[in-house]
């Protein structure tokens, strides 16, 4: 934020004057000027400051404050190209005066180029100055071009914020970056004097009607990538609390980062709000462990899952159960029989097993449910007990606890860990959830009444249309996506505001060519101005994510494969992670690798010829949701002479330069 920068007698004159002016829209007594070629952009001078800022409805939308210099440097990076900012037009009057002409040939310098060294060194004294924590700055004070401080081992806030700096934003830019939302100038002063420690972002009259909502029972919040259902919640879940009354509210999503992001965000804001109300954040999966405790690691769990259903099927070799296959059988019992918490053969027999194409008659799942009932047992004679029946236990213990429960990135959570949620709350009205059922990667052919009768949403359903996650080019390409006839996808948001590049496509011949991938990574950090540690590498397995790492290691990148919980997205390194990991999430730039025919989709096996259309499905669904994870650029790479099936409904005028190898 610039105004950090500003010494504390000239941020109170600033200050000072952002209250007039929102006491005074019409900008009275203040001095007040159009900015050249932005239409909409208008020039505060305070001092030796300049202050620049839209109007959009009840909000002031500062863009910059920048020190006034002799060579006009005040103005560098402020040109539109002749575009007016994409908000509405100021009340200010018409006939205010155009600001200074004889600065327009400073404008939009652009971003660093490959080697050039930084237009000021990095000093103790600038570092601290930008409010730079002191155990950066040895790495800092080292960056001697704009390519050191990309790769530089620090934060990657702490990047943008150095960057910030030396490079400012364009207001085009800053007009597309998150809006963060000030109630007041007091509240203002109060942050950039560290007395709070975090803002929530700005929501729009859409979102904010949806996080306030009253409608007698429970809410469901649904929106696709980007449209700000997590903001959605964070701020319901606040709101909820703000009501007082010593009021127990439970936030939880099934992301660890998510959660750990949520309880820092939101336990510093009660405390420093004053809030009569205990809010806690968990993942799901530690809610259920509470009252399932004892339980196994998922990593051995499904290895022994694995393990003991091949044993019993050897036990009693059974023909149609081999033609279902070992996968297809595991699937059943995760989803269907422990996914629903069925304990009786009577209520397997009336499932309508809601996302399996295959039906099986009553004979089958008497066989299904046999093998089921000996696959247990063999799991309990190991002392294993999986997930999905961590679940059905917690689910028959849990009582209401809390006055409200607030749910996010529910669509992918089995029915047997919502209904543990929606018993957790002690009134329907109190339960929130937050879901998109396009990127549901586990819960295909959800339905929310056929989890429980509670959860009737007619009426108390909000769509979020707006996107603010990616740009146009990006979301056009997964429109083309979402077209796939074996991808049933709900309406996509809509258009966003944000353009940037279209969307790159790297072939490689036999085998990813790391020279040039490193190359193209660094060149797009350079243009978009993001530290490597804001790079996701996206691979279809965990053992392609680990390819990447060394090879990126080897190149001089810092890399490392990120692993479910152990994922910190703080760490200064390029994060090198599986599609299915990705869930959740959001990076500057994202490159999806291997697209390639064998790997994604992926070959299947031990399932029925009938169900080979639903698991093709769901690996171009992760391939939607891995594209939807970039905010500025996009990079997908493939063999030339393997290309991924699902990469030909992509139009080619979606793509930037094609760069075969």
């Amino acid at each position: 934020m610039e105004l950090t920068d500003v010494e504390p007698k000239e941020r109170a004159a600033i200050l000072e004057d952002l209250a007039r002016l929102v006491r005074h829209p019409d900008g009275h007594g203040l001095d007040i000027a159009r900015v050249q070629k932005t239409r909409h952009l208008l020039r505060l001078k305070v001092r030796r400051w300049r202050v620049f800022f839209a109007r959009e409805a009840a909000t002031i939308d500062v863009y910059a404050v920048r020190r006034r210099r002799g060579d006009n440097e005040t103005y560098r990076n402020l040109d539109f190209g002749g575009a007016p900012l994409p908000v509405v037009a100021s009340r200010l009057p018409q006939g205010a005066p155009l600001d200074d002409p004889e600065d327009e040939h400073l404008l939009n310098p652009g971003p660093p180029r490959q080697d050039e060294c930084l237009p000021e060194p990095l000093v103790e004294g600038r570092l601290t100055l930008w409010e730079i924590p002191d155990p950066y700055h040895p790495a800092l004070v080292r960056c001697r071009t704009a390519d050191d401080l990309l790769a530089a081992p620090v934060p990657a806030e702490v990047v943008e914020a150095v960057l910030g700096r030396l490079y400012p934003r364009s207001a085009e830019e800053i007009a597309e970056q998150a809006r963060y939302a000030v109630p007041s100038v007091a509240v203002l002063e109060s942050f950039l004097e560290g007395r709070l420690s975090d803002l929530l972002l700005h929501l729009d009259e859409e979102q904010a009607a949806v996080a306030a909502w009253q409608r007698g029972g429970p809410t469901l919040v649904r929106g696709g990538p980007g449209t700000g259902k997590t903001v959605v919640a964070l701020h319901r879940a606040l709101h909820l609390a703000e009501r007082g009354g010593g009021a127990r509210i439970l936030y939880t999503t099934y992301t660890t980062t998510l959660a750990r992001y949520a309880e820092q965000l939101l336990s510093r804001l009660c405390e420093e709000r004053g809030l009569d109300a205990t809010l806690e954040v968990r993942t799901v999966d530690s809610v259920i462990a509470r009252y399932a405790p004892g339980g196994t690691s998922t990593d051995v769990g499904d290895r022994a899952a694995r393990e003991c259903l091949r044993e019993v099927l050897r036990e009693r070799p059974d023909t149609r159960l081999t033609q279902l296959g070992a996968r297809y059988l595991l699937d059943e019992f995760h989803e269907v029989i422990d996914g629903w918490g069925l304990t009786r053969l009577e209520e397997y027999l009336a499932a309508d097993r809601q996302g399996r194409r295959l039906p099986l008659p009553r004979a089958d799942r008497e066989r299904v449910w046999d093998v089921y009932l000996r696959w247990r047992a063999a799991l309990r004679g190991r002392g294993v007990v999986t997930w999905p029946q961590r679940r059905v236990v917690a689910l028959a213990r849990i009582q209401p606890a809390y006055d409200a429960v607030v749910v996010d990135e529910a669509q992918d959570l089995p029915p047997t860990a919502l209904r543990c949620l929606l018993k957790l709350v002690r009134r329907p009205e109190g339960f929130t959830l937050a879901a998109d059922t396009n990127q549901s990667l586990y819960q295909r052919g959800l339905s929310w009444r056929a989890i429980d009768a509670a959860l009737d949403m007619r009426g108390r359903s909000a769509v979020l249309r707006r996107t603010y996650r990616s740009t146009r080019e990006i979301h056009g390409l997964l429109s083309d996506l979402s077209a796939h006839p074996h991808l049933d996808v709900e309406e996509l948001p809509l258009e966003p505001v944000r353009t940037g590049p279209r969307p790159l496509r790297l072939t490689f011949g036999g085998g990813t060519d790391y020279d040039r991938l490193t190359a193209c990574i660094l060149e797009q950090c350079r243009l978009h101005r993001i530290p490597l540690s804001g790079v996701a590498v996206l691979a279809p397995t965990n053992a392609l994510a680990e390819d990447a790492v060394t090879e990126l290691n080897a190149r001089g990148v810092n890399a490392v494969h990120a692993r479910g919980d152990d994922l910190d997205l703080d760490y200064p390194a390029v994060k090198a992670l599986t599609l299915h990991s990705a869930k959740g999430l959001e990076f500057p730039l994202v490159v999806v690798t291997d697209l390639n025919e064998g790997q994604l989709p992926r070959r299947v096996r031990d399932v029925p010829p009938e169900e080979h259309a639903t698991y093709e499905a769901n690996d171009l669904r992760l391939l939607f949701v891995g594209c939807s994870r970039a905010m500025r650029q996009l990079v997908v790479t493939h063999d030339r002479e393997r290309p991924s099936p699902f990469l030909r409904g992509i139009a080619a005028e979606r793509w930037g330069e094609d760069r075969p190898g």
